[in-house]
């Protein structure tokens, strides 16, 4: 590090400061834009090397309070004083006397140092923030800022960033929404968490490392991909579960699973669960097909549910959604196979008693097909559910004619906001035989 033995000289903004200058603020600072200029700062300070504090953060120490260092490391930053002016005991052998002049020497250098950081850092915030709004910590006579960094930085949140509780609520609803998947770096958890834990400072409710700990923790174990670093994390002694060891142990445990799994972490399970749903959507539409061979509109429907079942799938939530869909699909085939055993145990076709066909808007050309080809119209047309159309003859996927706002997963289970026509009354799948009280005959 460029140094002298005063530790005087050094412009740490142009050498060291990842932002040399901070963002502007025009008028009267809000929590968000002090968050920003808070985070700037940090990045300065950790950017201008220090044995202080473990070593590894610079002189992050200088910005953030005991309690938030201590979330990045297990040593505290103690910022040295001055030592005062070197005494030599009498009666000091040589050796031992230049020990404590070196001794004496860096003392003062890192002192200096730790001053000189803080001052450049104090600069920074008057260059951003108008004057009028830092009068109140503002020396008359030297022009510069009073208190510690840390100490300018509480006064300014105090102040103008307050955090009401309806802001550290939405950052809380924010977590909540997170859906992590070990696809995704496992920081994103982290930094939103940390995040909160800064509004939290300011609306003077801090969370303990305990709950912190706690809210990735039940991100972690939610996928239900992660279980042996969950155990691992379990076994540990309590000492050892710390913040900063969370997300050491965490962050290997996605690069383990990412290596063992390949690139597409988790995809082997979605894989084989939508291999088994095509399996059985193809035994079932064998087991419907006409006896010769001919088409029917419900191996569309079936090659509709097979695809969207073959289909890549991004999260473990569009697959479940997948399944509830077959679930309709499946409930309406139950239908149409008694309609068939109805039919074919019922009216006859020109084949088998000189009739045209007996059943519901039907004519059919057989005993065995009569009824049968009429009565597969209604469950056709209402036993699936579209978000635009309602009951119809068509997943909400397939359909050709959306509305604007049209939902693709939509159920009849969870409609999601979309039409209720050719529904039953709530969110129930139509029986077995259902019929819509807005169809005739």
């Amino acid at each position: 590090m460029a140094s002298s033995s005063s530790g005087g000289g050094i412009d740490y903004r142009s050498i060291y400061f990842a932002f040399p200058n901070l963002d502007p603020i025009n008028g009267e600072p809000d929590a968000d834009i002090l968050i920003k200029l808070k985070n700037q700062l940090k990045a300065n300070a950790s950017s201008v090397p220090s044995n202080l504090g473990g070593g590894n953060h610079g002189h992050l120490g200088l910005v953030v309070t005991p309690q938030t260092y201590a979330m990045v490391s297990n040593l505290p930053f103690i910022q040295p004083v001055h030592p005062g002016a070197l005494v030599i005991p009498a009666g000091t052998t040589g050796p031992m006397a230049t020990v404590l002049r070196e001794q004496h020497i860096e003392n003062v250098r890192l002192f200096r140092e730790v001053v000189g950081v803080e001052k450049a850092l104090k600069q920074q915030i008057l260059k951003a923030i108008e004057q009028d709004w830092l009068l109140a910590i503002t020396d008359r006579h030297s022009q510069s800022l009073t208190g510690t960094v840390a100490q300018i930085l509480e006064f300014l949140f105090e102040t103008y960033g307050h955090v009401s509780t309806a802001m550290l609520e939405s950052k809380e609803e924010g977590l909540k929404g997170l859906d992590y998947h070990p696809r995704q770096p496992v920081d994103l958890v982290f930094n939103t968490i940390e995040d909160l834990v800064d509004y939290a400072e300011m609306a003077n409710t801090p969370f303990s490392q305990a709950q912190i700990i706690t809210k990735a923790y039940s991100k972690f174990n939610k996928t239900g991909l992660l279980s042996v670093a969950i155990n691992e994390w379990n076994r540990k002694p309590a000492i050892q579960k710390t913040w900063i060891g969370l997300k050491t142990h965490f962050r290997q445990a996605r690069t383990e699973l990412k290596e063992t799994s390949g690139d597409t972490i988790g995809s082997s399970q979605l894989n084989e669960t939508a291999n088994l749903v095509q399996e059985v959507v193809e035994a079932v539409q064998q087991a419907l097909l006409p006896a010769d061979g001919a088409s029917d509109p419900t191996t569309d429907i079936l090659q509709q549910v097979v695809n969207s079942a073959s289909a890549t799938t991004t999260t473990q939530q569009q697959l479940l959604q997948q399944i509830a869909n077959l679930q309709q699909t499946v409930t309406q085939m139950q239908f149409q196979l008694n309609a068939n055993t109805q039919d074919q145990s019922g009216g006859g076709g020109r084949g088998g008693g000189g009739g045209r066909g007996g059943g519901y808007q039907g004519r059919g050309r057989g005993a065995g097909r009569g009824a049968g080809r009429g009565i597969l119209r209604y469950p056709r047309r209402y036993n699936l559910y579209c978000w635009t159309h309602g009951g119809c003859g068509h997943l909400g996927a397939a359909c050709r004619d959306k509305q604007q706002g049209h939902q693709d997963a939509a159920t009849f289970v969870n409609k999601m906001g979309g039409s209720i026509a050719n529904c039953p009354t709530g969110d129930v799948a139509p029986a077995v035989g259902w019929t819509p009280p807005t169809v005739n005959g």
